[in-house]
């Protein structure tokens, strides 16, 4: 068995690159793209005004090893406070949100007992139908987190990604390829973009899936998204890549060939372009080991098995992030499966290390990066979202709001 590691991607920001997303913003380089000036409005009921202000203020201004985010992504911030009589009329503040761009909205913690309320899930809804991103934060992180600095980096990070901010892309040119991830769950299908990473263009689209695990409405989600990414390259496209959530079905083969093949008839893609529909599943059962002087810790991130000439065994995450095993044990690799291509000359090893890459590319958090790379995950979400009936409307198909 074949193996090796890949090494970890070089992230590019207005002014510089570096391989960790912190150090680099800290060091000045500046967010890659996005707005010059947030309006945030922070909506909670008034019996935790004290703390909430505490945590939006460090969050924002900063506090000792924490620049705050105002410094470290190079943007005015602008708050203002809507703060009901308690939690139950929290909802009747929500009209007095418009005009922002993002909503922060302090909860209580989630306490699984029958007669608890869930109050996130219906604010989410309703702050949505007004076409505004939001962020929630539970009371727990106000009262015990508001000097972490991971806590506070990684909550500015979701603002101004939810505001229309890119803070990073890969300094590795790719080419004029659309990297598409689809998952398939909630009675959808949706489909996530990522098109020219190191400038990267963000969309996504979804169609309703009466089928459970098989996408039928695959053709109608993945073609709107490389109308989209062929206008966003300013042209004709080299391939495409298709990320499937999962296992794929023989008809979903089918209809990427199709989409394939149309595509070059309407001028989409150049008459020989590429291809590729791989699966990346996220629960195997093997495992990847790191053996040091007899004691088992988990692998190095980017160490990977070569099964066969169509799979590999992936370790998107581990060392250093996470070395030693918790109590569930080792960390899951991800079994990276190449279903179907138009060119088995490129190997599934080129393929997953694209993968690992947009692993660790991940806008929601600077310090753990996710198992999934960007393109399933963010498909992941996004159906999870619109199946709850949470669906922004078409201006917040470039932002990132599911984080």
């Amino acid at each position: 068995m074949l193996g090796g590691r890949f090494s970890r991607p070089v992230l590019k920001f207005k002014n510089g690159t570096s391989i960790y997303p912190f150090e680099g913003l800290a060091l000045g380089l500046k967010p890659l793209k996005g707005p010059n000036k947030i309006h945030v409005k922070i909506l909670s009921e008034k019996r935790v005004k004290r703390i909430l202000e505490r945590f939006i203020e460090n969050v924002v201004g900063g506090f000792r090893n924490y620049p705050g985010l105002e410094e470290l992504f190079h943007v005015s911030v602008e708050t203002d406070y809507m703060l009901a009589e308690d939690i139950k009329k929290v909802e009747d503040e929500i009209p007095n949100l418009l005009g922002c761009s993002v909503a922060v909205v302090a909860l209580p913690d989630k306490i699984k007992l029958p007669d608890m309320e869930d109050y996130y899930l219906p604010l989410k809804r309703e702050i949505s139908l007004l076409s505004i991103p939001s962020q929630m934060v539970e009371y727990s992180t106000l009262k015990n987190h508001a000097e972490n600095r991971y806590v506070a980096f990684n909550f500015a990070l979701n603002l101004y990604g939810k505001a229309g901010g890119i803070a990073w892309g890969l300094a590795e040119k790719i080419g004029n390829f659309a990297f598409i991830g689809i998952d398939v769950a909630g009675g959808f299908t949706s489909a996530s973009l990522l098109a020219n990473p190191l400038d990267p263009v963000i969309a996504w689209h979804v169609e309703y899936n009466p089928s459970v695990e098989v996408s039928v409405s695959l053709e109608n989600t993945i073609y709107p998204i490389l109308e989209k990414a062929a206008k966003s390259l300013g042209g004709k496209m080299n391939g495409f890549i298709v990320h499937r959530d999962g296992r794929t079905h023989w008809s979903e083969i089918e209809a990427v060939r199709r989409i394939y093949y149309s595509a070059i008839q309407n001028g989409l893609l150049v008459p020989d372009s590429f291809y590729a529909l791989l699966e990346v599943r996220k629960k195997v059962t093997p495992r990847i080991i790191r053996s040091v002087g007899g004691k088992f810790y988990n692998p190095e991130k980017g160490v990977y098995a070569i099964l066969d000439d169509k799979s590999v065994l992936l370790a998107t995450t581990g060392y250093p992030e996470r070395g030693i095993p918790l109590y569930h044990g080792l960390v899951r690799p991800i079994l990276v499966n190449l279903a179907d291509t138009s060119d088995w000359e490129i190997s599934v090893r080129e393929h997953s290390k694209m993968i690992y890459w947009f692993s660790q590319l991940h806008w929601g958090s600077a310090f753990y990066s996710p198992k999934l790379p960007i393109t399933t995950l963010y498909a992941h979400r996004i159906c999870q979202f619109v199946s709850m009936g949470v669906f922004p409307e078409e201006g917040r198909k470039t932002s990132l709001w599911f984080l």
